[in-house]
């Protein structure tokens, strides 16, 4: 008998439908992430908790015997709103999502008819997460027999900082592989740890830690892939997959843009950030499809490698792209460090 798809060993696409059309009226929650076969994994509710459906998630992918990737996982709500888009579900969750996982859940959700899926941050679901885990520790003290009291734990806050101390450390040591030979890239890192220490030394833990997630999302983002990847891979969803990353974090940015209800700012959002890096890719684009034609010969690939020291010049000279990265909306778009790490790995492949 063949084996169930990864995501219908979590929940059948059957199962999900009728919830979907709850969510029409109120929201439900929610869990996603990937499983280690690139599969997208998902778990609704309408009962639970947001966070204790993730609990639930991983609890029925050891069952199953399904291997997750724990760095994708993300706990909150999903609904469809007729009024907004009756095509879409939207999710709602407690951290920025993997680029790749929105199409993956498109995947698995146009087999009950919702072609399109939005991703969402709500920070707020963080709180609700720790309000929910408080709840559950009190319940189980409450149930637990008594026992003789051990030594003081050490405080929370020094728990805390210790742990963000240990992350910056193994950040930090990645460092020297992600910036190469780049000067600039390196100091740019440096920057980024160090102003997570001072954090440390002040003793702001969510600025802290703040500054860790944004630099682990860079130095993710600026890894090498395996030298062992395969050549005859194709190229050009390497970098579509990056491309469609940066257009999703833009079009927060117009979103965002729109919220001041200022005409200047509305022009630049009708006008389409997404053409910002959009433009200047039309001569990487032919590059990487002709290479892929080609299948490995030697002068398509030359002119694919122009064309990535092209685009890593725009990248580096253009004042538009620095504006965005340092924009003042709140907006975290990290685009020279995503595209970055997209052309890293093409060299990477086409020189194997």
């Amino acid at each position: 008998m063949a084996k169930a798809p990864t995501s219908d060993q979590i929940m059948p696409a059957d199962q999900m439908k009728p919830l979907l059309a709850l969510s029409k009226r109120e929201p439900v929650s929610a869990a996603i992430g990937l499983a280690s076969d690139g599969e997208a994994v998902l778990l609704l509710d309408k009962k639970m908790k947001p966070k204790r459906v993730l609990a639930t998630l991983k609890a029925s992918a050891t069952k199953s015997k399904v291997s997750l990737q724990p760095s994708t996982l993300r706990f909150g709500r999903a609904e469809v709103d007729p009024d907004y888009d009756a095509n879409m579900v939207r999710f709602f969750v407690s951290r920025e999502a993997p680029g790749n996982l929105r199409i993956r859940l498109v995947e698995i959700l146009k087999k009950i008819g919702y072609g399109k899926v939005e991703i969402n941050v709500d920070a707020t679901l963080e709180e609700e997460g720790e309000e929910e885990q408080a709840e559950e520790d009190v319940t189980a003290s409450e149930s637990a027999p008594s026992a003789p009291p051990d030594a003081p734990p050490p405080p929370p806050q020094a728990d805390a900082k210790a742990a963000l101390h240990e992350a910056l450390a193994a950040l930090i040591r990645r460092i020297p592989a992600a910036a190469g030979e780049d000067a600039a890239r390196k100091a740019m890192l440096l920057k980024a740890a160090g102003a997570a220490n001072d954090a440390l030394k002040t003793d702001d833990m969510k600025l802290a830690a703040a500054t860790i997630g944004k630099l682990k999302q860079v130095l993710e983002a600026l890894t090498p892939h395996s030298p062992t990847e395969s050549k005859a891979a194709p190229l050009l969803p390497v970098w579509l997959e990056a491309k469609e990353t940066v257009d999703e974090r833009l079009g927060r940015m117009q979103g965002a843009l729109r919220e001041f209800d200022d005409p200047d700012l509305n022009r630049i959002a009708e006008m389409g950030l997404n053409g910002v890096t959009g433009r200047s890719s039309v001569g990487l684009m032919a590059a990487l499809r002709e290479a892929d034609a080609a299948g490995g010969g030697a002068e398509p690939r030359a002119k694919l490698a122009e064309a990535i020291a092209s685009y890593r010049s725009f990248l580096d000279g253009d004042p538009i792209v620095g504006l965005l990265d340092d924009n003042p909306f709140g907006v975290e778009l990290n685009l020279r460090a995503t595209l970055w790490g997209a052309l890293d790995t093409l060299s990477q492949r086409i020189a194997a």
